[in-house]
């Protein structure tokens, strides 16, 4: 029987934000039998951080005329890095380059984490953790122009700050009674994939 990896899973999950919850519960479908013979306890564990991370400075381009770009066009934030006790942690040198298995799909671009990611860098190599990029609300591309003149189709309310957060956890607006994980549990109990699991949701804020 085939072994379903993390990255797998996390491809599958993504489409629960950019679709709704009907196509996720298709795909979720093929997982049964392979969820039927897992054993021991299994987690998944969301970390919700009100906008307070910069993806930019997360995954770090590391090929020279991308670093260069990145370095010129985020002139204060790798001068503030400069400034630091024992120098900058920016520094092309002393970033922790990754290397995806899907690396030909880039054009010869190259990303890094920065070395206070270091634990995460060693997950991501040893295949235990995935990036997912261009991951967002936005049902289709969107620029500024269509976006004054309603060309294109957008999230509700978007550019509103607290209404997005709800869109992120409920595909809604603010007021939004039902959010995506527990769309996700109702699925899978559903599926009954597992008759003897338990299933338990915690949240902690």
């Amino acid at each position: 029987m085939a072994a379903v990896t993390r990255r797998e899973i996390l491809r599958t999950a993504s489409l629960l934000g950019a679709y709704g919850a009907a196509p996720f519960a298709m795909n979720l479908l093929p997982f049964n039998a392979l969820a039927a013979s897992t054993t021991g306890y299994k987690a998944l564990v969301c970390v919700f951080l009100f906008g307070g991370m910069d993806c930019h400075d997360t995954v770090l381009p590391f090929d020279d005329t991308s670093y260069n770009q990145y370095t010129a066009l985020r002139r204060t934030l790798i001068n503030e890095y400069n400034g630091l006790q024992g120098g900058s942690s920016r520094t092309q040198a002393r970033l922790l380059a990754l290397t995806p298995s899907n690396a030909a799909n880039f054009g010869g671009r190259q990303f890094a984490l920065g070395e206070a990611l270091a634990p995460l860098h060693q997950l991501f190599a040893s295949g235990q953790a995935a990036i997912v990029g261009n991951v967002g609300p936005l049902i289709e591309p969107l620029n500024r122009t269509q976006w004054r003149n309603g060309g294109a189709r957008a999230p509700d309310r978007l550019f509103s700050h607290n209404d997005q957060q709800s869109t992120w956890m409920a595909a809604a607006p603010e007021g939004a009674r039902f959010g995506w994980g527990g769309r996700l549990a109702d699925m899978a109990i559903a599926s009954r994939a597992n008759t003897n699991a338990s299933f338990t949701a915690v949240s902690v804020s």
